[in-house]
């Protein structure tokens, strides 16, 4: 479109979450030739990354674990104006890694959040 400054026209994302950052920086550490996770530099303008709530499992209720997700998602929508806010499932880990019940709490919660994107 003549006239637009090219960064309106692009999307950006945001993705939030410590360990996932840390392991998705490490990963283009050692494939520099996935710069922009290789997308399309004209459309998608990928700043950050986001996962949550894996590390609060064991700590607080799952419910209140959805809760949370849900509400960030909220203020991200409301608060800050973002146009799309997609949450992704929580991922299983290895058991012998991990105190006993974390992947059913991981299915639980997982399952929990679905229940709300339905309502």
């Amino acid at each position: 479109m003549a006239g637009m400054d090219p960064e309106s026209t692009k999307t950006h994302v945001c993705l939030l979450g410590h360990s996932y950052i840390r392991r998705l920086a490490e990963f283009m550490t050692v494939n520099p030739n996935l710069q922009n996770l290789n997308l399309n530099d004209d459309r998608y303008n990928i700043s950050v990354c986001a996962k949550g709530g894996g590390n609060d499992i064991g700590f607080i209720p799952n419910k209140q674990i959805v809760t949370n997700i849900v509400s960030f998602a909220e203020y991200l929508i409301y608060g800050l104006g973002t146009r799309v806010v997609i949450i992704g499932q929580l991922l299983r880990r290895d058991p012998s890694a991990n105190p006993p019940g974390y992947n059913e709490s991981v299915t639980e919660v997982n399952d929990l959040l679905t229940q709300k994107h339905r309502h």
